[in-house]
């Protein structure tokens, strides 16, 4: 990996020239805009990990919409979730301490 920060906020704008400005944090930016720049040996993993995250919220998602029903596809739904309690969010969300 390289020693470069791994997120760099970073804007050029008409405010800066006229000197206005905020402040965000420690960090001052112009008040028209300012972006994130994201350091490209790390696109990847971040992106995988927003997939990992989203798969869990689509599951969640559907189960809590099949928990919902009255009849037997939602005993499916409440038992799924009974079962996991909480066990793919977690492991959705440790994901970014093992890598």
């Amino acid at each position: 990996m390289s020693e470069a920060p791994e997120r760099i906020w970073a804007c050029v704008s008409n405010a800066t020239k006229s000197g206005i400005s905020t402040v965000i944090g420690n960090a001052k930016f112009p008040v028209d805009g300012w972006q994130e720049y994201i350091r490209a040996d790390r696109i990847e993993e971040l992106e995988a990990e927003r997939d990992a995250l989203r798969e869990a919220l689509e599951w969640y998602g559907e189960q809590a919409k099949l928990a919902r029903l009255i009849h037997s596809e939602g005993d499916a739904g409440r038992h799924v979730l009974a079962e996991d309690g909480g066990d793919r969010a977690r492991a959705a969300l440790n994901r970014e301490t093992d890598t």
